[in-house]
């Protein structure tokens, strides 16, 4: 019981660190349902236990091991699996081997003598144990120090800099599509500024292996958590605690990234979801968007009523970081802002509202929130502008379409809504590293004037 109780704190010990890292609240489910397997296992051996059978109890423990082992391994193991499936080419062959080999190494040891488990016990929970332990420690010493945003050795006149206050503006509209990208460089046009234009291939298929790649530079294909302000993909790290402000006069407002951990910044901002903890509704429709299953089951209305409150639970999120954004000292002081807005990232409001139609009101947020910005800058005319609106990912519309909340609504989405490109565009005064930007993890480039 003691190596079962070790390996599922290991688990939680894992979950632990990519809610610290994200704050979205996405890993409570499976916190609860460590604790319930935790619960299940021992009571079953205390039953046992209590009719005096020892070789039944034995049997049970071995059983209750393995039980939590393969949680091990679907929850902590699924990214060693992915890199393994990754280098061998065959993502369907390398999950399945590990499963025999698994269900093999299980029935064998169901069979060892007690003396000869009692070692492959304890081995097999201290591996457990020391994968997810020893993790934070090994990505703290391999963080390299970064300097952000990227800025040239030789500076202006300071007298000159503090005179003018230039703003620079790097705003990241989550999961916007390159073909969907013309509302927001008619936005920025409207406002009498010229804008350069061009589409780039991303550096990644999803948030958390972009982002780090613009910070840190190289390619992170294995991103996750190895810390609550740390990120590793193979032997790339990047410390979000070990990035620091290469000037004092940068504001970031973002959420999912562990922003706030950058040394030197002058304001920052991380948005979050509100907790779910006490709301009997979302643990609900928790259940329902991971189980295909229970949905079909509890029929089309559920699936519309949970996404009416994930809709409205993400659009609270996406307020706070637009308040976040208005507010910023950059429009008062000058400066950098660095603005990660969970825009046109679905879900919209909604609950009857396709994929394509909650994706096109989205871009439609994003271009007030455009407007706004065009606006407090036209407050002040003598200022040197820089807008920049890029993206992390195109719209993933296999994930979305896979959803329960659009599964049964609006997918497979039109042919104007797939791309595998996403936009930069540059409004004001354009950098001359412009031309030179080859994908999105070169954007803080720009910074650079």
């Amino acid at each position: 019981m003691i190596a079962t109780t070790v390996v599922l704190l290991s688990i939680a010990g894992e979950l632990a660190i990519r809610e610290l890292y994200y704050r979205l609240w996405a890993e409570l489910p499976r916190l609860v349902l460590v604790a319930c397997v935790w619960l299940v296992i021992a009571g079953i051996i205390q039953r046992l236990g209590r009719s005096g059978d020892a070789h039944r109890v034995e049997t049970a423990g071995r059983i209750g091991l393995f039980v939590s082992l393969a949680l091990w391994l679907d929850i902590v193991g699924d990214t060693v699996i992915a890199w393994l499936a990754r280098i061998d080419g065959s993502r369907e062959l390398v999950p399945a081997a590990g499963f025999a080999l698994f269900v093999l190494g299980a029935w064998y040891a169901l069979r060892l003598p007690p003396s000869r488990w009692a070692a492959v016990r304890r081995a097999v929970c201290a591996v457990a144990f020391l994968f997810v332990a020893s993790q934070p420690i090994v990505a703290a010493i391999n963080a390299p120090t970064i300097r952000w945003p990227e800025r040239r050795p030789a500076q202006p006149d300071p007298v000159a800099a503090v005179a003018a206050k230039d703003i620079t503006v790097f705003l990241l509209l989550d999961e916007l599509n390159a073909t969907a990208a013309a509302p927001l460089v008619d936005a920025l046009a409207r406002a009498g500024r010229g804008v350069r234009v061009k589409s780039l291939l991303p550096v990644g298929d999803a948030t958390a292996k972009v982002l780090p790649a613009m910070f840190a530079g190289g390619r992170f294909p294995d991103a996750k958590p190895c810390g609550i302000s740390t990120v590793c993909s193979g032997g790339r790290v990047l410390d979000f605690s070990k990035v620091i402000a290469s000037r004092p006069d940068v504001d970031v407002v973002g959420f999912y990234e562990p922003y706030c951990a950058i040394r030197g910044l002058r304001s920052c901002v991380h948005a979050s979801p509100s907790s779910p903890a006490l709301a009997a509704n979302r643990w609900w429709c928790a259940a329902l968007r991971r189980s295909v299953w229970l949905s079909d089951r509890m029929g089309t209305a559920a699936d519309q009523q949970c996404a009416e409150l994930v809709g409205a639970t993400w659009s609270q999120m996406v307020s706070g970081v637009e308040r976040a954004v208005a507010t910023a000292p950059v429009w008062r002081e000058g400066g950098v802002l660095f603005a990660h807005v969970p825009l046109p990232h679905p879900p919209g409001e909604g609950g009857e509202g396709s994929l394509p139609t909650h994706y096109r009101n989205n871009i439609a947020r994003a271009v007030w929130l455009v407007d706004g910005i065009v606006e407090q800058l036209a407050r002040q005319p003598d200022r040197r502008v820089t807008i920049i609106v890029f993206s992390d990912h195109p719209l993933r519309s296999a994930v979305w379409c896979s959803s329960t909340q659009y599964r049964r609504n609006g997918c497979p989405l039109p042919h104007n809504l797939v791309d595998d490109r996403v936009p930069l565009i540059v409004a004001g005064d354009v950098p001359s590293a412009f031309d030179a930007i080859r994908d999105n993890g070169e954007v803080f480039r720009l910074a650079d004037r």
